[in-house]
This record gives structure tokens, C-alpha cells and sequence, in this order.
């Protein structure tokens, strides 16, 4: 297809929004990250705001599209060098044409080239796109993944689980933890302490505070998103975050304090949601990342103990301005 029967939409206004859900729905590749219910849970945020990237031909047919988030920190001085665009899925098009494709990747760029220090596009397992992103100048890193299935009934999974993450399990049990679901506005605030407080000790970006007010009640209101707590009493010990889009949990965020462990509430909490995403008839759980081959990584292991299978994905980056990308790094290290 010839790029001038191509046009790009970036203007949700523009957009039918019913027919991008459609389009995304029936996509074999299509998951929440290329969906509108994930643009809009980011779209007002100052400092993680999302973009989406949609082509179309001459007859008005939606062709593919992309979704972006765009970071930066609160923080004056490191919000100029921590400014990224983050893909949390590579994009879709029709049939996987190149053209399309092509065309949606050129307007991408053309767009946030400007506005970014570099550009990373996660999650990707669709080799085909290899050739074209390297015409792009993206560069390519191997990453690893851990998918759980849920096809088969809960006692068989439950076999696939380490036997020492099932007796920490009943451990907490014995303890009094209890996993239950978070949905009120009121309870997040401890959720975001709680992911605030990891998150920031072991030096890893997070999501600002105001998107657990309106976007994150818009994703849970339209069952996008399960929050899973650990809790001794009122006390949250621990906590998941769980995105839900056609048959598949994807983990967003978990985090669990130092009691966590002394009560052995994440091994609780891992195989709770395991059972209640099956109980939802979801047939697959995301962990969303298993980090580096060949590198040690502790969160692999913990992952890689319920049951499920280790792939391998790709990550691609490509960088706008590499001396600010090499300079934020030693800016962002700072406290």
C-alpha cells in the first residue's frame, strides 16, 4: 500500500473509538497495551501521558495503531534527562503489512523526537519485526519472559508450584493473611506506599500518585484492572496489580513490604491470583518480565517457582539523544 493512501490519527477526537476496541479485539497480537482503555487511564497525566498513533487508508479503514506512554520525573532537574517513551507493546496492523507498519513507525518518530530522550518498545515476540525496527536504527536486547496457563484445573496447576512456595503459602494461612480484592479509592493510597516505597529503594521509576485516582478507578470499574492485596489484619503486607484484556492476566506491579516476608505473604499472594484469574476464565498469567538472559536476577527466580514457562522476547530502544540518554543516567542514579 502506497504511503499517500495513508493517513495518521492522533487526535482522539478523530477517532472511533468503538471501532479501535473492534480492531484491537480481533487483532491475534491486539492486548490492552494497543487498547483505548489504556490510553485514557494515562491521557491527562503530566508525567506519564499517553500518545496513540493510528493509520488509516483513503477509505477511512483503520489499518494499525500504537499506544506510548511518555515519562518524565516530577523533579525539576531529572525530569529533563528521565524524559521517555515507553511502548508496552510493539504495534499491530492489519495483516502485519510492512507498508503499514513502515508508515505508523515514521509517524511515531517524526513525533517523539522531539519531545524525548529515547524511545523502548517492549514485549515483542514477532521476529518480522526485527529487519524493519533496524532500519529505524533501533537497537535490540533479549528478554526474558514467564507465562503461566490456566487451562487446566487448579489442583493440576498447583502441582507445577514449588513445593516451598506452597508451604510458605500455608504458612501465612496459619498466620492469619488473608488475600483479598482492593477497590476503593480510599485503600490505594496504601497501595501506592506500598509500590512507592520498592520501587524507589531498589532505584526503579514508578507511576505518579495522581494516576491512582480517575485512571486507575476507570480501569477497575471496567474489570481492565485487579488489585490484589495481602493483609494481617488491616494491614497490607503485600499487593498485585493485574491487567485483564481478552484471555490473559498480565502482572503490572507487585510490591510487598518487609513484614511480607517474615509472614510469607507474596507466595500467598502469587498463587491467590492464580487461582482467581482461573476463576475469571482467563486461560494465561503475564508476569510481564523476567529480566536479562544470563544474568542472575532474584525476581526470576521468585516468578519462575509457580509453575509457569520461560520465554524469550525482545526489547528494541532507540535513542534520540545519546549524550542526555548517557548523562541521565548518571543524573537519575543521584537521590
Amino acid at each position: 500500500m502506497h504511503n499517500t493512501l495513508m493517513r495518521v490519527v492522533k487526535n482522539i477526537h478523530e477517532m472511533d473509538v468503538k471501532a479501535w476496541s473492534e480492531f484491537v479485539q480481533h487483532h491475534p497480537e491486539g492486548c490492552f497495551f494497543h487498547a483505548p482503555e489504556y490510553y485514557r487511564a494515562f491521557c491527562e497525566e503530566p508525567f506519564a501521558k499517553s500518545h496513540f498513533y493510528a493509520v488509516f487508508s483513503d477509505s477511512n479503514e483503520l489499518l494499525g495503531v500504537s499506544v506510548v506512554v511518555v515519562y518524565k520525573e516530577a523533579n525539576l532537574l531529572k525530569r529533563y534527562f528521565s524524559r521517555r517513551a515507553i511502548a508496552m507493546a510493539p504495534p499491530i496492523c492489519k495483516a502485519n503489512n510492512a507498508d503499514v507498519l513502515r508508515f505508523l513507525m515514521d509517524a511515531q518518530i517524526n513525533d517523539l523526537k522531539n519531545k524525548v530522550i529515547y524511545y523502548e518498545i517492549r514485549n515483542c515476540q514477532n521476529n518480522c519485526l526485527n529487519d524493519l525496527l533496524q532500519q529505524f536504527h533501533f537497537k535490540q536486547f533479549e528478554h526474558l519472559n514467564n507465562i503461566v496457563g490456566l487451562r487446566a484445573d487448579f489442583s493440576t496447576l498447583s502441582e507445577k508450584i514449588v513445593p516451598t512456595a506452597r508451604g510458605k503459602a500455608r504458612k501465612a494461612l496459619r498466620k492469619k493473611v488473608e488475600v483479598r480484592e482492593i477497590s476503593l479509592t480510599s485503600d490505594l493510597s496504601a497501595v501506592y506506599q506500598l509500590i512507592t516505597s520498592l520501587y524507589r529503594s531498589i532505584g526503579l521509576p514508578y507511576l505518579p500518585k495522581t494516576v491512582y485516582g480517575n485512571g486507575f478507578m476507570g480501569l477497575i470499574k471496567n474489570e481492565n484492572l485487579v488489585i490484589l492485596g495481602a493483609f494481617l489484619d488491616k494491614k497490607l503486607l503485600s499487593v498485585m496489580l493485574v491487567l485483564c484484556y481478552k484471555n490473559e492476566a498480565y502482572s503490572w506491579y507487585m510490591a510487598g513490604s518487609n513484614q511480607a516476608k517474615k509472614y510469607s505473604a507474596n507466595d500467598l499472594l502469587v498463587i491467590e491470583t492464580l487461582r482467581y484469574m482461573q476463576s475469571k476464565g482467563l486461560t494465561a498469567f503475564n508476569w510481564g518480565g523476567a529480566g536479562v538472559p544470563e544474568k542472575p536476577y532474584g525476581v526470576r527466580s521468585f516468578k519462575e517457582k509457580f509453575g509457569g514457562d520461560t520465554i524469550q522476547e525482545q526489547r528494541y530502544l532507540k535513542l534520540f539523544q545519546p549524550n542526555l540518554y548517557r548523562l541521565g543516567k548518571m543524573v537519575l542514579r543521584k537521590p
